[in-house]
């Protein structure tokens, strides 16, 4: 999580399920993907971003590694995300595929 400092918040992670204007649904997504959610300084939900650009593979399993230990909000509002993941991830370009895991660094536009 990161607080901007107009109050904006962004909230990071990952989710089995669709977001959709700061609320998930059953709609599982078969897999852990990347996401961020950002509100304004009253709570209220502005944008989400869900990087999934192609069906996500499940892997079987119900525990995966993964994580986003560093966020930072650059002055402009863009987001800068630090993490790591051993699953196949796509970012939105294409899937990424970890021999056993990887790190990434990632900015994201708003």
């Amino acid at each position: 999580m990161a607080v901007h400092a107009s109050g904006e918040v962004l909230t990071v992670g990952y989710t089995y399920s669709w977001l959709e204007n700061g609320t998930t649904n059953q709609d599982g997504l078969g897999s852990a993907q990347l996401f961020t959610q950002r509100f304004d300084a009253a709570g209220q939900p502005l944008v989400a971003r869900l990087f999934l650009g192609v069906a996500p593979e499940a892997r079987g399993e119900l525990y995966g590694v993964e994580a986003v230990p560093a966020v930072a909000l650059m002055p402009d509002g863009d987001a800068v995300l630090y993490g790591h993941t051993d699953r196949v991830t796509d970012f939105g370009v294409d899937k990424l595929r970890p021999l056993r895991g990887d790190i990434f660094l990632l900015r994201v536009k708003y």
